[in-house]
């Protein structure tokens, strides 16, 4: 890796060049990204779009229930990092993957202490339905943690799909085996890091490129929790031949259902190696064998919920950057240090705009100094 000699100084603006022949930073532009707060006097507050609620603490937008299509889902934000929204929720009952259009109606009260949410719908099946389902939580937030706590019943009716498993919810999520990272190299990153299920069981995922694999082990439960943990996602999109996004901090999601009237909750997990930062390539189902369903059945949890900020999240100002290279590389490296002398850290990826221009946004780890590296 060859690395530029000039470099600038983000907190006071200064930039110089000791080489032309060098790739070297020629522009730059900090900005504070919008953070999707609001101007409130209240603890809470909630605004409706055509596709979410979004729910607000004291003005930080920390949670948003999404409703687009009929779906009923919740992605927590309880950090300051706008880019840390991670894992989701969707909290309806299925028989067959699509979800859409089986939401009835949702409702979000906006109280002195917390958000109430109450939901309901239809049991996803193919043709049509095979029972109705009801959600009810109050959503809470505290300095970098969102928790929710409710009811979940569920009743069957009518003709039951012939072979298939009820899955009770499903917990999507990112993960990436052997991509381009931000700070260099390959590794792996994604929205999550790993999973914990039941007692102290760890699942994490591993698949070859393109292959699908799962984990569905054989324990019972009548209380089961599934936790997706917080991960701090650096892939370098811009490596991958993709419009570059940015370092992200995503939070943990944990579910807790506890029911007084079912002991057959069992765990599953698919893991899609697709190596797509977009995808949600992790899909946790908390399921009931189709062996112990019958007609008729009801079936009542209650529900808790909580997510946490990754260590480390924090509001970070974003840096336009303009470089020049005359080799023609299809990409440069930025590389970062708080002091001029000190060790360089990469941090991000440049993609060619032009023929020797290059142009990207990426986020400050703080004021400090910042060189181009051709690789």
């Amino acid at each position: 890796m060859m690395l530029v000699v000039g470099a600038l100084v983000v907190g006071n603006g200064v930039a110089y060049t000791d080489d032309s022949n060098t790739p070297r930073i020629t522009e730059f532009r900090v900005s504070k990204p919008d953070a999707g707060n609001v101007q409130h006097n209240g603890t809470y507050f909630a605004v409706q779009t055509s596709k979410e609620w979004r729910i607000y603490c004291e003005g930080r937008h920390f949670a948003s229930v999404l409703v687009e299509d009929g779906i009923f889902a919740l992605r927590p934000h309880p950090g300051l990092d706008v880019d840390g929204w991670g894992s989701t929720l969707y909290l309806q009952p299925y028989f067959e993957d699509d979800l859409t259009n089986h939401t009835d109606n949702v409702t979000v009260t906006v109280k002195p202490d917390c958000v109430r949410v109450e939901a309901e719908g239809k049991v996803a099946a193919v043709g049509g339905s095979a029972g109705t389902w009801q959600a009810e939580f109050d959503l809470t937030c505290s300095e970098k943690t969102m928790s929710a706590t409710g009811n979940y019943f569920i009743q069957l009716a009518g003709v039951l799909p012939v072979g298939k498993d009820l899955k009770l919810y499903k917990l999507a999520s990112n993960y990436l085996q052997d991509v381009p990272l931000l700070g260099g190299g390959m590794g792996d990153t994604g929205d999550m890091a790993f999973v914990r299920y039941g007692d102290a069981n760890i699942w994490k995922p591993n698949a070859e490129a393109g292959e699908q694999v799962g984990h569905f082990p054989p324990e019972t439960y009548s209380s089961l929790m599934v936790e997706c943990s917080c991960a701090t996602n650096e892939v370098d999109t811009a490596r991958q031949g993709h419009a570059a996004i940015k370092l992200a901090y995503k939070p943990s999601l944990k579910v807790v259902l506890d029911s007084p009237n079912t002991d057959k909750i069992r765990f599953g997990v698919i893991f899609t190696n697709d190596q797509d930062f977009a995808s949600d390539n992790i899909g946790i189902t908390p399921w009931i064998d189709k062996n112990d369903l019958s007609t008729g059945a009801d079936y009542s949890f209650t529900l808790s919920i909580e997510s946490e900020a990754v260590a480390g999240d924090q509001f970070m100002d974003e840096v336009s950057f303009v470089a020049e290279d005359e080799a023609g590389a299809p990409w440069l490296g930025v590389l970062y240090s708080p002091v001029l002398t000190g060790n360089y850290v990469r941090i991000g990826t440049l993609r060619a705009d032009a023929p020797g221009v290059y142009k990207g946004v990426l986020k400050s780890p703080g004021p400090g100094f910042f060189k181009a590296a051709r690789e």
